[in-house]
């Protein structure tokens, strides 16, 4: 079976390190063994949500993440997709980010909401949307869960519904909502957009990390497993919708990414939409 994963990263993960986490590192030629081991035929890669910036003052937000990326990119021209990271309101990252993208003829643009501190909604009338637009790129918005403890004073909104209300001022540009929108009561209302796919990526550290749905999640999945929650949207119809994704180097382990879309009971060729058709498409790879 074909597979594309829609959700990685390569590079170094200076933000986990800035709040107390597990922070990561993947060389890209790594990635390309795990890609190898997993008969993994293309990956869409982000660079990490670690902004050097705020660390080295002589760059911009994420200058020498988005080099990294697109040197990894012609080194393995055929294996990677890279989309480029930036900061909405560093004109300088966003610059740079849309030279890569007219330079290189690039997919599209990610937003760690919660790396750049910005609510999805703050992109509205921002300069990056009209580029966004004219170019016909895709933008991935990292969703929240709400519990950010950071945003909580601001009134900073990362979840579901700030991305689901930018989405819809602009229904010409296409959106993928990361992280099965974290199981956010909006979910449904989100998959039913037109622009808009929603990318599972980390859905198995659900299992295992309290904190992964949304303070105002699903009901109907809070209480289920992985497997699970993808045959009850399968179920109802959303299988279109859905684009597999792991967040390597995160995630429980990758084969634990892979097989929660292999080991459903749903029809194959619904997996094979799921794990390779439907990214195929919402890129145009």
């Amino acid at each position: 079976m074909n597979i594309i994963d829609s959700h990685t990263h390569i590079g170094w993960d200076i933000f986990g390190k800035v709040y107390n986490k597990h922070p990561q590192e993947q060389d890209v030629d790594v990635l390309i063994k795990k890609l190898d081991k997993y008969q993994i035929e293309k990956a869409i890669v982000f660079p990490f949500p670690s902004p050097l910036a705020q660390f080295k003052k002589d760059e911009f937000w994420y200058k020498a993440e988005n080099d990294y990326l697109i040197d990894s990119w012609k080194k393995y021209l055929s294996r990677i997709v890279p989309i480029p990271g930036f900061h909405p309101k560093d004109l300088q990252s966003v610059d740079y980010a849309c030279y890569l993208i007219e330079e290189y003829s690039l997919k599209g643009l990610k937003l760690h909401t919660r790396a750049a501190q910005t609510s999805p909604l703050e992109l509205k009338d921002n300069y990056v949307m009209k580029k966004i637009h004219d170019n016909q790129l895709i933008l991935i918005l990292h969703i929240g869960t709400g519990r950010e403890s950071e945003f909580k004073e601001k009134n900073t909104d990362i979840s579901l519904e700030s991305a689901i209300q930018l989405a819809k001022l602009y229904p010409d540009v296409k959106f993928v909502f990361a992280h099965l929108g974290r199981l956010h009561l909006s979910l449904q209302e989100a998959l039913r957009l037109e622009n808009v796919a929603i990318d599972t990526a980390g859905l198995s550290i659900k299992q295992s990390w309290s904190e992964f749905p949304a303070e105002k999640h699903d009901r109907e999945l809070i209480n289920k497993s992985p497997v699970e929650i993808i045959e009850y949207l399968v179920e109802l119809g959303y299988e279109d919708k859905l684009i597999w994704g792991s967040d390597e180097p995160y995630g429980i382990s990758y084969a634990e990414e892979r097989n929660y879309i292999l080991n459903t009971r749903i029809e194959e060729r619904k997996k094979s939409k799921i794990l390779f058709y439907n990214a195929k498409r919402f890129f145009d790879l």
